[in-house]
């Protein structure tokens, strides 16, 4: 895809490393399941998922022409429980009606516990994060300080010993944009809660679903804006990836709704033809409650670059039963 004094040419995108190894998982889990009349049961599972030789790319020495090569960065732990409770609220005594919440909810708390080289931290430009032992996998930018007087933007200077400690210091600003300022934003890369909950009802016929998504803690880098947005008319740049881009993409999302109705067995038996006839209509992604500005918050891919977010799905059917 290259040439050479207007001849075909190839050339190396990237050095390989041939001491990289796959990745290794050790989960162990531990559960416990309770039923209680009436129909209500709760699951509480604890679990912990150890993760070696974690591969991300790994910065080098310039002089080889690269300054990063694909390799195993150190090893990540996780921690946490899955809870689920689901219960019949209401049962009437002829079973005509029936409503039966449901809760569900993932909570995870993330560390670092080795890195390469023996370092306590490391900071990733490429996919802006950092790694500090015995701390979650954090979001690292240049972190904006805002526009001076001047009409100039200015940033943070990061601590030069370790870009994981986050430096905002009102006497080590600059105004000269580099990717050098990157440092940890404290902000958590991964939602540490997330979860679900929702109601199945049913009335003789008629049965309606709802199903809820959310999580909390969540932040998101909104690439659209950093490829759409000019800060300044004069600019010769658009927009510079810093914490300006970086949003609080907790949501609560109506995720599905459906409705459904069975067509009495009396009335099948007079067609002859069928054993079974259902009604349904349903919709995905209805709305969803989130300070993010983003396309959606379930998607960090970038809209300019012919990325599809998830969509609003209606469906109308028959199910016919023979």
């Amino acid at each position: 895809s290259n040439t050479y004094k207007e001849k075909s040419g190839y050339f190396l995108s990237m050095l390989g490393n041939p001491d990289i190894m796959w990745e290794e998982q050790q989960k162990t889990r531990i559960g416990l399941h309770i039923g209680i009349i009436k129909g209500t049961s709760i699951n509480f599972e604890v679990y912990e998922r150890n993760t070696h030789k974690t591969l991300a790319q790994r910065y080098i020495n310039s002089t080889s022409g690269f300054t990063s090569v694909p390799d195993n960065i150190g090893d990540m732990q996780n921690r946490g429980f899955d809870l689920t409770i689901t219960t019949t609220a209401y049962k009437s005594k002829n079973n005509d009606l029936s409503i039966r919440p449901y809760f569900n909810l993932n909570y995870n708390q993330q560390k670092v516990t080795s890195l390469f080289l023996n370092k306590d931290n490391f900071v990733n430009r490429l996919f802006n994060n950092g790694y500090r032992l015995n701390e979650p996998l954090q979001w690292a930018l240049p972190i904006f300080k805002g526009i001076n007087n001047s009409g100039d933007a200015e940033w943070y200077q990061r601590n030069e010993n370790n870009p994981m400690i986050q430096q905002k210091d009102d006497s080590k600003i600059t105004t000269q944009f580099s990717e050098d300022l990157i440092q940890t934003t404290g902000k958590k890369m991964f939602a540490p809660i997330n979860g679900g909950f929702g109601v199945s009802t049913t009335y003789k016929n008629l049965s309606l679903d709802l199903a809820f998504s959310y999580a909390l803690g969540k932040w998101l880098i909104n690439e659209d804006r950093y490829y759409t947005l000019i800060p300044k008319l004069s600019s010769a740049y658009y927009m510079r990836k810093d914490t300006r881009l970086l949003e609080n993409a907790s949501y609560m999302r109506l995720k599905s709704i459906s409705l459904s109705y069975a067509i009495p067995q009396e009335v099948i038996e007079q067609l002859k033809f069928f054993s079974a006839v259902r009604l349904y209509a349903s919709a995905r992604n209805i709305f969803t409650i989130t300070k993010y500005s983003g396309a959606d918050p379930e998607f960090s891919n970038v809209l300019s670059r012919g990325g599809y977010p998830p969509t609003r799905q209606f469906t109308i059917g028959v199910e016919l039963k023979f």
